[in-house]
C-alpha cells in the first residue's frame, strides 16, 4: 500500500485540517483530541528539523493508527508545523499541530493531535459533509485507547529516540 495519501485525499486534506469541523461543537470534541506541553533542549529550528526526520520515519513505519503521514503546513517563522495523518484505507484526517515557542535557553512546544471531521478525505465532498455532521459525537478510541493521544506518545518517543532531551510539561 502506498505512503502517500490518495490524490482527492491530497486535495481535500488541507481545507478539513484548515477548517476542522470535528472540533466545533465544544461538547463533543473532547472525546477525539489529546494534548500536551514539552519542553526541550535546542532551538526552535532544532526542534522542527528532528520533527521533519520523525516524519520521515513514521512514514516508512505508521504512526498510532495511521500509515500516510505528511506534513501539511509549516511555518518555521512562527514555531508552527501541522502534520496530516491519513488512516490506511479509508483515509480519515487525524491532525497533530505542534506550535514552538523559545523560552529559557530551550523551547516549548504545545502539540495538539484531533479528529478532523466524521467523513473521511478520500469521499467526494468529504469536508463539506463533515461540515454538515460537525455535531455528530464520535471518538478516536482504538484497542490502545485514544488515537490522538497514542499519537502524542508516540512522536515524543521518537524524537527521544533521535537523541531529543522532550520533556512532559505539567
Amino acid at each position: 500500500m502506498s505512503a502517500e495519501p490518495s490524490c482527492l485525499s491530497r486535495a481535500q486534506g488541507p481545507f478539513q485540517a484548515a477548517t476542522r469541523p470535528a472540533e466545533w461543537c465544544l461538547g463533543v470534541r473532547s472525546i477525539r483530541r489529546g494534548t500536551a506541553q514539552w519542553r526541550c533542549d535546542g532551538s526552535v529550528d532544532d526542534f522542527l528539523a528532528a520533527l521533519r526526520a520523525a516524519v520521515t520515519h513514521f512514514q516508512s513505519n505508521g504512526l498510532a493508527g495511521t500509515h500516510k503521514v505528511r506534513i501539511g503546513k509549516e511555518e518555521p517563522s512562527n514555531g508552527y508545523m501541522r502534520l496530516e495523518n491519513y488512516t490506511q484505507t479509508a483515509e480519515w484526517l487525524d491532525v497533530t499541530e505542534f506550535h514552538v515557542t523559545s523560552q529559557d535557553g530551550g523551547v516549548v512546544v504545545r502539540v495538539l493531535s484531533f479528529s478532523s471531521g466524521f467523513i473521511p478525505t478520500c469521499c467526494p465532498l468529504g469536508p463539506l459533509f463533515s461540515i454538515v455532521l460537525c455535531w455528530l459525537p464520535f471518538s478516536d478510541l482504538g484497542p490502545e485507547g485514544s488515537l490522538n493521544k497514542l499519537r502524542i506518545k508516540a512522536i515524543q518517543d521518537q524524537l527521544v529516540s533521535q537523541g531529543l532531551n522532550v520533556s512532559l510539561v505539567e
